[in-house]
């Protein structure tokens, strides 16, 4: 999977939902954000969708989630929008989404395991909060071109 990120400084949508999803959650579920915290401080994330990079930070005062700094982030994720959606529909698995490199994370193994905490925290505390389902909905109801993935399978097809 090609990870490079562009140069847009607007959020994506992807973005959009994950700062409203943490806000939301260190107002409506705290005791989750505050797990998502202490396993995620300190540990500098950075999330490529669609080519799209922002680094996720957790901080004392809740998250920092901003274009990327120079210098290598210790965890990467990278994936697309259409791979987010056909997890979050159960159409795949992330096992199946990471062999089909549709979903890639590197970092040391202490660190993933963080962030796989971490994401089981988020993911409780998003399915007990009311308001993280209407943005999660507005993030799946969102129209966008065509995915990356689908652009590349085109190409190949037309060559």
């Amino acid at each position: 999977m090609r990870c490079s990120s562009s140069s847009v400084t607007d959020m994506g949508d992807f973005f959009r939902f994950l700062d409203g999803a943490l806000r939301t959650l260190a107002i409506e579920v705290p005791r989750a954000h505050g797990e998502v915290s202490r396993n995620l401080r300190g540990l500098p994330v950075l999330i490529t969708v669609d080519r799209v990079s922002r680094q996720l930070e957790m901080t004392a005062g809740g998250h920092d989630l901003h274009v990327p700094r120079e210098g290598e982030a210790p965890l990467r994720l990278c994936t697309t929008r259409s791979a987010i959606v056909d997890l979050l529909n159960a159409r795949t698995t992330l096992l199946e989404s990471v062999r089909n490199d549709h979903f890639s994370l590197q970092g040391k193994t202490e660190h993933l395991v963080r962030l796989e905490a971490g994401l089981f925290a988020f993911v409780q505390g998003a399915a007990r909060s009311q308001q993280v389902g209407v943005l999660l909905a507005d993030y799946l109801n969102e129209r966008r071109e065509i995915s990356l993935d689908q652009n590349e399978m085109s190409t190949l097809a037309g060559a």
